[in-house]
């Protein structure tokens, strides 16, 4: 039986579609590209014969008429690389007085707007949007004046623009802890308004024990065999003490209050007893016809127990002309 050998040229052909087969598939070097586009961030594997379109139509990712990416669409892909997805965004922006203004932007954040609109933000004006969020289209930013509070805390006052919508709200913007006896000026729960004055005081509640002393008081005691008009101590007077509890109230360091709150007599106070002298002299002899006085008689003496409590009795003297007197004893 005969051989019969393969054509040389079907060998040759056959070696000629491998070898280009590996050229198309081996000789493509592959690359890590990333997508940035907006926030989003997109990995995927490209090679060299691929330009950044084919990238992001492999990636799923649809460019509008407008939008823009760098580098450019027909670039080829030569290496690690990032694209950069440049979003087309008609936004307006509106002033603190209320006006309007469109801008066109192309890739760019809020504060790429405001700045387009030719708004420089003033002290106290704040955006409604974060100044690094990406712009969309059709989006609106607003400019607004923050109210003024002046704030008084911790022995200092400022002026402070605030966005809060309460008082409370406003010290826990500003890192304000109360403790548990200060007090706030509004009520917390009151509704910021410009202008609006918030004093926080500190308070701190103590209790202090002290010693006082027990004032003693006087008191006198008549006698009779003591000249009237003459004084004598029969007892000298001692103060007493006491230990008073105050619950005392300080405000910013200072004492506003205090109260006593338990009060202790440690010594009770002595009396001072002073004696004072009833005893009268004699100016007439004596009996109801015999006497007289400055030319006068005694007509009669008539005597009076103590009757108004003075510790004394009175005695009461007639004389011949009619006249009277009256005479302790």
């Amino acid at each position: 039986m005969k051989k019969t050998k393969k054509p040389v040229k079907m060998v040759l052909l056959f070696m000629l579609s491998c070898l280009l087969m590996f050229l198309m598939t081996g000789c493509a070097e592959e690359y890590q590209v990333t997508i940035q586009d907006g926030k989003e961030t997109t990995e995927i594997t490209a090679n060299s014969r691929q330009n950044v379109k084919d990238v992001l139509e492999e990636a799923g990712i649809t460019l509008g008429d407008k939008d823009e990416t760098d580098p450019a669409l027909d670039e080829k892909i030569s290496g690690e690389i990032t694209i950069l997805i440049k979003r087309y965004a008609s936004v307006t922006v509106v002033g603190v007085d209320g006006t309007e203004i469109p801008v066109e932007c192309v890739g760019g954040t809020v504060a790429d707007a405001v700045e387009k609109a030719g708004i420089t933000l003033e002290e106290g004006q704040v955006l409604d949007a974060e100044e690094d969020e990406f712009l969309t289209d059709g989006m609106t930013i607003t400019v607004t004046q923050q109210p003024a509070v002046k704030l008084t805390v911790d022995g200092e006052t400022k002026n402070v623009f605030t966005s809060a919508k309460t008082v409370e709200e406003f010290l826990e913007e500003q890192n304000i802890t109360l403790g548990e006896n200060d007090r706030v000026s509004p009520e917390q729960s009151e509704a910021i308004k410009n202008g609006m004055k918030i004093v926080v005081q500190r308070v701190v509640i103590k209790e202090e024990t002290v010693t006082e002393d027990i004032p003693y008081s006087s008191e006198t005691q008549n006698s009779s065999s003591l000249a009237a008009g003459t004084t004598q101590v029969k007892q000298a007077g001692q103060n007493g003490s006491k230990e008073v509890t105050y619950r005392i109230t300080y405000i910013n360091g200072k004492e506003d209050s205090r109260e006593a709150i338990d009060e202790k007599v440690t010594k009770q106070p002595v009396n001072e007893i002073i004696v004072v002298g009833t005893k009268q002299e004699s100016n007439y002899s004596g009996g109801s016809s015999g006497g007289s006085s400055g030319g006068k008689t005694v007509v009669s003496v008539e005597y009076y127990d103590d009757c108004d409590g003075s510790g004394h009795g009175i005695k009461v003297i007639t004389y011949s002309d009619g006249s009277m007197e009256e005479v302790p004893y």
